[in-house]
């Protein structure tokens, strides 16, 4: 509320407050600058990727079906429905039972003392024992929620993997096939110049030769592209013959990143990371349940006896009794004690666990920006340079093979390098696009898991 009215009149803010500072000299300019800051509106957070609505509605299908995610919520809900559990206290006990019962006629009205008892027990744990396992249980819910989280995008990352390897592949078809029809080009030049007299018979099978192995790379391509494609099903839900719609292509747009900003945004939002400060927690949540334990258990009871009158029919009255009891820690050198220890060195174990894991994903952060950093100058390097004088060469290439300058060989020979530049360009492209995926799973971004729908209306 703050950001969006201060948004709406800024110099009224600071027309007005350095007129405070200047008016009360305690007010310092470093102070009135913290304030404005504070009142500044929020910057958006960074977009990592950025995912086409046919991707999108692909991740949405994959979070709402996939099994495994499926089967984590059940368990999130079934975590939930223990916290009221562990805090209740326990149930209390109802016996009956039968109390100085002549053995020898089992008559109930011979002796004074005979009596049919019912009982009434309940146990009630002091020292807000009940309650701290509540909360202990909360901070395991929380982080499986957590977990939960970190395998929505762990999904949505290899969904968004394997549709972009799709697309990877989509595109090499492409290539392949239009390298196909240069190589026809090729064959018919061949063979025109063989039946002119001006080239050789080998030009021509060789061209022939060349074009059947494209043939048999294309049926390989083409069968990659089928399994990825099963792939992504699978992880939609479905069957695996029951195949999503194709990607158009790969995208080669890449927003800006702040390395700063995204290294604020995965410390604070970094699901694993959140999950071990839950588990941290109930870990210190434990040792206070542990110090309580010290605390007695308190055991009530009451209990009414009837009696029936004698065979003389004197009245005999009805009997009241009420306990109370509690535990004794007698044992806790060997039990309480030990439980405090035990408790304590869980929890600095959790707290090293959570140390180790922000310095791997401090680690992974660093090593995926700089392998983004890498893929973009080659990227650069192919589009600006590399493909271009591949294409370059193998023009030259073509027109001084049709007049004899250059061999057979060396048409062939730049007709591969254009072609392995164009594929290494659109791996890259693909490797690149995969780096942010996993960056953005890595910061715990939600765009990755939020709908088209749901970013416009944002």
């Amino acid at each position: 509320m703050v950001g969006s009215y201060t948004s709406t009149c800024p110099q009224v803010w600071w027309r007005y407050l350095f007129q405070l500072a200047a008016k009360h000299q305690f007010i310092s300019l470093t102070a009135v600058s913290a304030i404005l800051f504070a009142l500044l509106p929020l910057s958006p957070k960074a977009q990592i990727i950025e995912l086409d609505s046919t991707l999108s509605e692909y991740v949405q299908e994959g979070l709402k079906a996939n099994p495994n995610l499926v089967a984590l919520s059940s368990m999130v809900e079934a975590a939930e429905k223990r916290i009221s559990q562990v805090g209740s206290w326990p149930d209390p006990t109802l016996g009956f039972s039968i109390a100085n019962l002549p053995a020898d006629n089992f008559a109930f009205d011979q002796e004074p003392m005979t009596a049919a008892w019912i009982q009434l027990g309940q146990r009630i744990p002091l020292g807000g024992k009940t309650s701290i396992l509540s909360k202990i249980a909360e901070s395991h819910t929380d982080a499986l929620r957590y977990e939960e989280k970190a395998q929505q995008l762990s999904l949505a990352a290899e969904i968004i993997n394997t549709w972009y390897d799709w697309a990877f592949q989509l595109e090499s078809i492409k290539v392949v096939e239009a390298e196909i029809g240069l190589m026809d080009d090729f064959i018919a030049v061949a063979r025109r110049k063989y039946e002119t007299g001006q080239g050789l018979q080998q030009d021509v099978l060789r061209a022939s030769t060349e074009r059947t192995r494209l043939e048999d790379r294309l049926a390989g391509v083409q069968q990659t592209a089928l399994t990825s494609s099963r792939r992504l099903a699978v992880l939609l839900g479905r069957e695996a013959d029951d195949l999503p719609e194709p990607p158009a292509g790969l995208i080669e747009t890449f927003p800006r990143i702040s390395q700063k900003e995204i290294l604020g945004q995965m410390l604070e939002q970094n699901p694993d990371l959140k999950r071990m400060s839950a588990e941290l927690t109930a870990a210190n949540r434990r040792v206070s349940f542990a110090h309580r334990n010290w605390w007695p258990d308190l055991n009530l009871g009451i209990g009414y006896g009837f009696r029936q009158d004698s065979p003389e029919g004197m009245e005999r009255p009805d009997f009241f009794s009420a306990s109370v009891g509690i535990t004794v820690p007698i044992y806790g050198s060997r039990k309480q004690g030990p439980a405090v220890q035990e408790a304590r060195a869980n929890s600095r174990q959790v707290a090293y666990q959570q140390r180790a894991l922000e310095l791997e994903l401090r680690f992974q952060y660093e090593r995926l920006l700089d392998e983004d950093g890498r893929l973009d100058e080659q990227i650069n390097l192919y589009l600006q340079g590399i493909e271009p004088q591949a294409q370059a060469t193998l023009a030259a290439a073509t027109a001084e093979y049709a007049v004899g300058k250059v061999d057979f060989e060396a048409l062939l020979m730049a007709e591969r390098a254009l072609y392995e530049a164009r594929l290494e360009r659109f791996s890259r492209v693909r490797d690149r696009l995969k780096v942010r995926a996993a960056l953005a799973a890595l910061v715990g971004d939600s765009y990755l898991t939020t709908s088209s729908e749901s970013e416009e209306k944002k």
